[in-house]
């Protein structure tokens, strides 16, 4: 009774109130991204004032990007209902994800006004970079293999903290993260659990020594994560070289790897550890060489 009373809000076209009137009448409960009845009702009516009527009820610069797909070319339908949403909400935002080939494909030809809306649209979106790519196959992969949620919360901090540090301070800070991730790794593969240190120092009791991100002591391996542009530092290449060469002369082998890498290559990665460990056992005497000299 009191909503037949009320005149409609000036600020509100009347198939906008219409639908309000309905929503709060009707008071149907829906599933989540499923629409009510009266809406369905509005769209079939008119489409174009039914979205004006649903996209007036959104707050100011809350209404979802609403994404198409394309289509075959060379029609690419999408683009075509794109251009229809468009035109009757021009504050809606509507994408549509298409090739550079298909879209030189739709406008070719003569011209139209939907050509020249979608001209006008165009936005190049640089190819997506390998290691991005890799990084969210291997979340997906973890997410379908039944992962538990703190490696792939872990995962995620990995794939964050690389691929957006940027700067020296943005390197160190991925650099910590792959570590901590391939240490907890590390501990529940069964040839490699409780051998490696994170954060060892060679020589313990000479804080000048060189510190290495993963140390197996009785194995003499030494693990380094390296930030996706370290080889791009001059300096740092060179104080790694020597690094290098400082653990070969203790009788240390050194495995260099990628923090990308610790997502997207980890099988790899066990299964070259699992081989280093299995060759230092088959050394004489079974135990791993000192200082360039061999224990007999």
């Amino acid at each position: 009774m009191l909503l037949e009373a009320l005149p409609p809000p000036v600020m509100l076209a009347d198939a906008t109130w219409a639908l309000c009137r309905e929503l709060v009448i009707g008071r149907e409960s829906v599933e989540p991204g499923v629409l009510p009845d009266a809406v369905r009702t509005a769209f079939a009516k008119n489409l174009g004032a039914g979205l004006r009527a649903v996209h007036a009820l959104v707050p100011p610069g809350q209404a979802p990007v609403v994404r198409m797909a394309v289509g075959e070319a060379p029609s690419c339908r999408g683009l075509q209902v794109a251009g229809v949403l468009s035109s009757a909400v021009p504050a809606l935002a509507v994408a549509c994800v298409v090739s550079s080939e298909a879209l030189g494909a739709f406008l070719a030809g003569g011209e139209t006004r939907l050509k020249a809306l979608v001209r006008e649209g165009v936005v190049e979106v640089p190819a997506e970079p390998s290691e991005t790519a890799s990084a969210v196959a291997t979340l997906r992969k973890l997410e379908r293999t039944g992962a538990s949620e703190k490696q792939r919360v872990s995962a995620a901090e990995v794939a964050l903290a690389v691929l957006t540090g940027a700067g020296e301070a943005g390197a160190d800070r991925a650099r910590s993260k792959a570590e901590a991730y391939l240490r907890d790794r590390l501990e529940e593969h069964r040839s490699t659990a409780g051998r490696f240190e994170l954060n060892a120092r060679l020589h313990p009791e000479d804080k000048r020594s060189w510190e290495v991100d993963l140390l197996c002591r009785p194995l003499r391996i030494a693990v380094e994560i390296d930030g996706y542009h370290h080889f791009q530092d001059p300096e740092r290449f060179r104080r790694d070289r020597r690094k290098d060469l400082d653990l070969q002369r203790e009788g240390y082998w050194v495995y260099r790897l990628l923090a990308t890498d610790v997502l997207s290559q980890l099988e790899h990665i066990l299964h070259t550890l699992d081989t280093l460990i299995e060759a230092r056992g088959r050394e004489p005497g079974g135990r791993e060489p000192r200082h360039g000299h061999r224990h007999s």
